[in-house]
C-alpha cells in the first residue's frame, strides 16, 4: 500500500512513460543539451538525445510555455543539472550518469513537499505521518539498475545534499523515490514508538521505494 502511495504521489506531479534509452549517445548531443535554455528545448533535446519516442511527454511540464531553465554553474558534464521555478517550488532536473549508458536515469528534485501536496486527504490517512520530505528525488531509471551509488547524489549541483546517500542500492526501472525524514518530523504515534525504542528524535530515517 506504502507502495502504491509513493507511485501516486509522483504521478500527480510528474508523469514519466516506461521509455528505453539509447545504449549510445555522440557527444555533441550532449553538447546541445548542455547549452539548454528553455525547458521545452531541455524536453525534446532529452528525447533525442536519448532515443525516447516522438511522444515522450512530461504532462504538466511539456505544456509550459517560455519556461526559462538556469543552468547550475557547478554542473559537471557527468550530472547535467537545470532548474526553474514550478508551484513556488524550485525544480531541479538532472541527467545523471550522462556519459555512462548502462547507470544512465533522469532526476527530478522537488523540494519541500509532502503527500498532502499531491494526493489531497493523504494527511488524514496514515501516511499523514511523514509530514513533508525535505528534499525529495524521484529518479527514472529506464533499465534496473543493480549498483547505483547513493553518493552521487550528493555531486549534483543545485539540490539539497541527503546525509544518507550512502552505500548502494538497487534502481528498479521505472520511478523510485529516494529522500530521508527527522524522526521528530513524523506524527506523534511514531515519534512515541520511535522514543520506546531509544531513538533519538533528531535520527534521519533514509526513504528509499
Amino acid at each position: 500500500m506504502l507502495k502504491i502511495y509513493f507511485t501516486l504521489f509522483y504521478l500527480r506531479f510528474f508523469c514519466l512513460p516506461h521509455v528505453l534509452l539509447a545504449n549510445d549517445n555522440n557527444s555533441s548531443e550532449y553538447q546541445q543539451i548542455s547549452n539548454t535554455t528553455t525547458l521545452d528545448k531541455f524536453l525534446g533535446q532529452v528525447t533525442e538525445a536519448f532515443d525516447m519516442p516522438a511522444s515522450f511527454a512530461l504532462p504538466g511540464l511539456t505544456d509550459l510555455e517560455d519556461v526559462v531553465l538556469t543552468k547550475v554553474t557547478e554542473a559537471t558534464p557527468e550530472n547535467l543539472s537545470y532548474n526553474f521555478q514550478h508551484k513556488d517550488r524550485l525544480i531541479t532536473l538532472s541527467i545523471i550518469n550522462a556519459l555512462t549508458s548502462d547507470k544512465r536515469a533522469l532526476l527530478i528534485n522537488i523540494p519541500n513537499i509532502g503527500f498532502d501536496d499531491l494526493v489531497p486527504g493523504s494527511s488524514q490517512t496514515p501516511l499523514g505521518v511523514f509530514g513533508q520530505f525535505n528534499n525529495a528525488n524521484f529518479i527514472y531509471a529506464p533499465n534496473t539498475i543493480e549498483d547505483f551509488d547513493l553518493k552521487i547524489l550528493n555531486e549534483i549541483s543545485g539540490i539539497q545534499q541527503l546525509q544518507t546517500a550512502s552505500g548502494k542500492i538497487q534502481l528498479k526501472s521505472g520511478i523510485n523515490l529516494i529522500s530521508e525524514i527527522q524522526v521528530k518530523k513524523l506524527g506523534g504515534p511514531v515519534q512515541q514508538l520511535f522514543s520506546l525504542l531509544k531513538i533519538s528524535n533528531t535520527t534521519i530515517i533514509p526513504v528509499r521505494v
